[in-house]
């Protein structure tokens, strides 16, 4: 499942900046889901990224 605690381990490295590029969200969507605010569309396009599930 795609959350705060599990987005922040599973990004790594990367920049939000290049999380948001390579996984096709908003740079602001990735900010706001790192804050546990975004939609279930922009967690689903993050989770196809990282390959888990929603």
């Amino acid at each position: 499942m795609v959350n705060v605690d599990n987005l922040k381990r599973l990004r790594g490295t990367l920049s939000q900046r290049q999380l948001a590029k390579q996984a096709g969200v908003h740079f602001n969507s990735v900010q706001l889901a790192e804050k546990g605010s975004a939609g279930l569309n922009v967690l689903s396009k993050l989770a196809r990224f990282f390959d888990v599930p929603v």
